[in-house]
């Protein structure tokens, strides 16, 4: 019984069709206000195999669960990480009393736009991001996490860890214990543009390297690579870095 227009109009809207977590939350629960326990409600969004929607501004995401991307669409709606300064256009995924790793790509390509990953204090071992399968980030913050900002590695085949032909655009590593950046082990071909590594090696939370130290912005190494330990040993092949700024660390900016 619809005309035309009407079904376009109703396709519009099934094709630009989106979740947020606040529809998984109890109603009148603020859950972005960075003391509620966001994580279930994140995970329910995730999960339910549409775009996921962070709104804005000045929203914070108390998270006390890791968080396993498998093919989605993440995106903050906020500025680019050079304005997250400003108090009205940051989206913070902050994370609470979470040890091994903050984000993680495991089975299939995930887009990941404009968020800001960090976590809350030193009192567990946390990486930022490791990429098991390869995503998209675009506008993306990992800072102060007590382990590396991001790494990625092409383990044995049985394992199915193939991280080739990730992007990161415009992506910050910043204030991170160990490597902002860390491929090893083969991960090929992931191409990094106009990202920023700087000040990594942080002596503690949130804290800058002021002496020398063994942590550096980008760090590859195939040969000798012990992680995950393997007998496997695969150079580093097809990595393309365009642009960006890598100082500041606490040894290298690229090594």
């Amino acid at each position: 019984g619809m005309n035309q227009q009407q079904i376009n109009d109703k396709t519009k809207k099934a094709t630009g069709f989106y979740v947020t977590p606040q529809m998984y939350a109890p109603k009148g629960v603020d859950i972005g206000d960075g003391v509620v326990d966001a994580s279930d409600y994140i995970i329910a969004a995730l999960n339910s195999g549409h775009p996921v929607r962070l709104p804005v501004p000045s929203v914070k995401y108390r998270v006390t669960k890791n968080l396993v991307l498998n093919g989605n669409v993440l995106s903050g709606e906020c500025a680019s990480p050079e304005l997250y300064g400003s108090s009205k256009l940051k989206v913070i995924i902050e994370f609470d009393d979470v040890s091994g790793n903050a984000v993680k790509n495991i089975n299939t390509l995930s887009t990941i736009k404009n968020i800001w990953f960090s976590q809350k204090d030193w009192s567990t071992q946390l990486n930022g991001l490791y990429l098991k399968l390869y995503a998209y980030f675009d506008d993306c913050l990992f800072t102060n996490f007590n382990g590396y900002g991001f790494y990625a590695n092409a383990a044995p085949a049985t394992i199915n860890e193939n991280p080739f032909h990730s992007v990161f655009n415009r992506c910050q590593f910043l204030r991170n214990a160990k490597h902002g950046i860390a491929i090893y082990n083969g991960a090929n071909a992931i191409t990094l543009r106009d990202c920023l590594s700087r000040w990594n090696g942080a002596p503690s939370y949130g804290v800058s390297p002021t002496t020398a130290g063994v942590w550096d912005g980008l760090y590859i190494d195939g040969y000798n690579a012990d992680f995950p330990a393997s007998s496997t040993k695969m150079e580093s092949q097809g990595l393309l870095v365009t642009g960006g700024d890598w100082s500041y660390n606490s040894r290298y900016g690229q090594n």
